[in-house]
């Protein structure tokens, strides 16, 4: 009999649903195998339900939390070939009060989901608290006449006057990435959540897989003033970590990076995912390209009574 972890494998291996965070591939290159797991629920024999989950421990508080640059994991729902549209919702409810079940103890538990995922209740109902978090989605199966169309005037501004500044192109070193990201944030005064050789890990896995890109915008001396690195699946191009030098931080050339990575997304036939943020800034910025506002939840419990009385508490 197969494992838990075996018949998921075996699932994301021969399905389309899953996207590329939620994967094997992924969880063990950003937690390693020994650090993961899922919950599975079936129907009879049918899978109809996936969850995995990340383990750690802090300050001896055992967690279930989000992997760094991880944005989404579960529930996921399958719906059976057979099952009617009528009974969508109640599978649903079925099969998230399942897996919300088997849901080991810690002290403190946070996923995000995906923006297949709609129905939260069976959560609320055990206990759970959801926040509603929003990315733009890109359909890029119109023209690139078209696609440039619903940008923002000041959007394809940039994308024109920094074009004739800066040169494009497809590379696969992972430190100007790292370290323009590295810097912003310092600037910024945030912690940076994962380190470089946890970074080259992942890059390592995900490269071999061929589902990476890396783009670098390099002026006419050759420094790489901005770089992208973006992941895809079999539905979406995501945009998982993108940084600017300081001096080209206002000439446009993050709109000239973010155009070539939509149409990177558009030769692959996928749906540009901007990956979202509840910074201002950066929400107005990725509003500008004429997405979709995608809602997704995340969703959390704190069972330690000493967490509850601190809410800075990080995973």
């Amino acid at each position: 009999m197969l494992s838990a972890k075996e018949t998921y494998r075996q699932f994301c291996d021969t399905s389309s649903r899953p996207l590329i965070f939620q994967t094997p591939l992924w969880l063990d290159a950003v937690a390693g195998d020994e650090n993961w797991n899922v919950i599975l629920s079936f129907k009879g024999t049918l899978l109809v339900g996936a969850m995995p989950y990340v383990t750690n421990s802090k300050l001896g508080l055992k967690q279930i939390t989000l992997p760094f640059l991880t944005p989404y994991l579960g529930p996921i729902i399958i719906y059976p070939t057979d099952l009617k549209k009528d009974n969508y919702h109640s599978h649903d409810r079925k099969v998230t009060s399942d897996l919300v079940a088997q849901i080991p103890k810690t002290d403190r538990f946070i996923t995000q989901t995906d923006f297949e995922y709609m129905y939260w209740s069976p959560f609320a109902w055990a206990g759970y608290s959801q926040t509603t978090r929003y990315s733009y989605l890109l359909d890029t199966s119109k023209t690139e006449e078209e696609l440039l169309k619903g940008f923002k005037p000041n959007i394809k501004k940039h994308i024109r006057n920094s074009g004739a500044t800066y040169a494009v192109i497809a590379a696969n070193e992972i430190d100007p990435v790292f370290n323009l990201h590295q810097n912003d944030l310092k600037n910024k005064g945030i912690e940076l959540l994962f380190t470089q050789n946890q970074f080259a890990r992942l890059d390592q896995t995900v490269s071999t897989s061929g589902k990476r890109i890396i783009l670098h915008a390099i002026d006419d001396s050759g420094n790489i003033v901005c770089a992208f690195y973006l992941v895809f699946d079999h539905q979406y191009m995501h945009y998982l970590v993108g940084a600017v030098t300081d001096d080209a931080r206002n000439s446009g050339v993050m709109s000239l990076l973010m155009w070539e990575a939509i149409k990177e997304s558009k030769k692959r036939g996928l749906t540009f995912n901007f990956e979202g943020s509840m910074n201002k800034n950066i929400d107005r910025f990725f509003s500008s390209f004429g997405g979709t506002l995608s809602p997704y939840m995340q969703i959390s419990k704190t069972g330690n009574k000493w967490l509850k009385q601190f809410t800075r508490f990080n995973h």
